[in-house]
């Protein structure tokens, strides 16, 4: 017959949570999210986009230039020129290739400085160009 005796040190532990796992776990999302979220860029002025009833995801890999009411250019929060534009379109096609030019004109912007800047795009060799609009809204009846 077997005797067993009664430790005290074991009655007294009680369940353990190992916490290595969770640590790595949440280290993980951390990256995924951190990775996977994208910023939008910010053009340096007020932009009151023009509404549209189709919508189109935007390229990733576009350059973002504003065009405000009054018709001035803007990239990176500067107030810039078009022949800036151009050498700026210039340098970042001879780095990629495939980049493309996303227009995010001012609903009330002269149509000149969108047809502008559309025709620098083109000479610069920008493979895309992408006008931003905000998503229509339906009246609700």
């Amino acid at each position: 017959m077997k005797i067993r005796f009664f430790d005290l040190r074991q009655a007294r532990k009680g369940p353990e949570i190992n916490m290595a796992p969770l640590i790595d776990m949440v280290f993980q999302l951390v990256l995924f999210f951190a990775v996977a979220t994208t910023f939008p860029e910010n053009t340096g002025v007020q932009i009151d986009k023009p509404d549209a009833s189709f919508k189109a995801i935007l390229p990733q890999n576009g350059i973002t230039i504003a065009i405000s009411s009054e018709g001035k250019y803007f990239y990176d929060g500067k107030n810039i020129t078009l022949r800036d534009i151009g050498e700026i379109l210039k340098k970042r096609v001879a780095e990629n290739e495939k980049i493309g030019v996303i227009i995010m004109a001012d609903k009330n912007s002269i149509t000149k400085s969108v047809i502008d800047l559309m025709d620098m795009a083109k000479a610069s060799g920008a493979k895309g160009i992408s006008i931003a609009t905000d998503e229509k809204m339906e009246d609700i009846k």
